[in-house]
């Protein structure tokens, strides 16, 4: 191999280190932090079930109430870990681009760790339902009555979006400044709106089962789900190849 071929190897290798460091760090920071979340997302769903068993005050399924706080709950760990992680990890020899990298992927992890979550949840608080002898109903997603390979795919979608649009908005404020960040915020309020029509869940569109969906409905859902991440991935990607260390605000 000559010099110029072995640096190059040497360059590829350095970069998927400095990848795979950003990946982990940020991937560990989210789902140690997330394992707490979701103890609490168990412990609160439990407490409503009880209230609902004594008093009878709720129909359905208590999860479909708490789980639209996880998007929001990653939105702010992609936003603060984002925020924290690229000065050390430029300090530590990496770079912008391996960082970029990492991130995404790092969201799309935890989106699908999330999403796998979320629907294993839900199954369970179907079958203890059905054992207890209660009417169980999730009046979000895609599909009628949930399902637990469309809600764990359509949950991966939603939350990799939202955790990369969380590190986005710093970011648009270090390019931009205080004017163009604020209008920043409003151009990804568009996509949180996006993705969440898309799948169908969360607070903006998701209290209405589609009752009719069907197969087409459902697939273009999560391929406009599978857009909203290639657009936030290619936002992150533009935004912090370039972002300055330095704040732009005042």
């Amino acid at each position: 191999m000559s010099v110029a071929g072995n640096l190059e190897e040497r360059g590829r290798l350095a970069r998927r280190r400095s990848t795979r460091a950003a990946e982990n760090v940020l991937t560990n920071g989210m789902l140690v932090v997330g394992a707490w979340f979701w103890g609490t997302i168990i412990l609160t769903s439990v407490v409503i079930a009880a209230v609902q068993g004594w008093f009878g005050g709720l129909d359905g399924g208590t999860l479909q109430y708490t789980l639209g706080s996880a998007r929001w709950f990653m939105f702010s760990l992609g936003l603060i870990l984002a925020t924290t992680t690229l000065p050390m990890h430029l300090a530590a020899g990496g770079t912008r681009r391996s960082f970029v990298d990492g991130l995404i992927r790092s969201s799309v992890f935890v989106g699908l760790a999330t999403g796998i979550v979320t629907a294993v949840l839900l199954l369970i608080e179907e079958l203890a339902w059905g054992a207890i002898g209660w009417d169980w109903q999730f009046s979000q997603g895609l599909v009628p009555e949930g399902s637990f390979a469309v809600t764990a795919a359509s949950e991966t979608l939603v939350i990799a979006t939202y955790i990369l649009i969380g590190a986005m908005l710093p970011a648009g404020y270090q390019r931009f400044g205080a004017w163009g960040g604020s209008l920043w915020v409003l151009a990804l309020l568009f996509l949180v709106i996006f993705v969440d029509w898309a799948v169908h869940t969360g607070y903006v569109f998701g209290w209405d089962t589609l009752a009719d969906a069907g197969p087409g409905r459902t697939l273009l859902g999560l391929g406009g789900g599978v857009l909203a991440v290639a657009i936030a991935s290619f936002g992150v990607d533009r935004l912090y190849r370039g972002v300055s260390l330095r704040s732009t605000i005042g």
